[in-house]
């Protein structure tokens, strides 16, 4: 697959507690003709906030709207590769991290994440992990 894009960011951080970006992905795919000839555009503008506490932890949240192509040809099962598994149409993701020490030899982390297609249900995945330090 033949992949060429620009990702232009501009981050904003007045001090080292917070921290905003606003980006814009475009990236061209290109499958070769024995994978099937797709061609996609992707477009992709997203928003990032990160929040530091020092020695505390910190919060970090993103939302990205992804438009993707209308493939006409989906052919080869790399087409889903193309269209990082999004739906074609315009698409939403975000995710919110929740990052806390809670003492010198531990911190936990608390993740959710959620996606939406157009005519297709929201999709939520939530994590948690706990970290020692030895």
């Amino acid at each position: 697959m033949f992949k060429q894009g620009i990702k232009p960011r501009i981050t904003w951080q007045p001090n080292t507690q917070f921290r905003a970006a606003l980006a814009y992905k475009r990236t061209e795919k290109h499958n070769a003709i024995e994978f099937g000839d797709e061609r996609a555009l992707l477009q992709d503008l997203g928003v990032e906030i990160k929040w530091n506490t020092a020695g505390k932890g910190s919060l970090q949240g993103n939302f990205n709207l992804v438009e993707m192509p209308t493939m006409e040809r989906l052919i080869h099962r790399s087409a889903t590769q193309m269209l990082s598994g999004l739906k074609p149409g315009t698409n939403m993701t975000w995710a919110v991290t929740v990052q806390r020490k809670l003492s010198s030899h531990l911190q936990v982390d608390l993740t959710y994440n959620g996606r939406k297609s157009e005519d297709i249900k929201t999709i939520h995945v939530g994590g948690a992990q706990v970290r020692a330090f030895f």
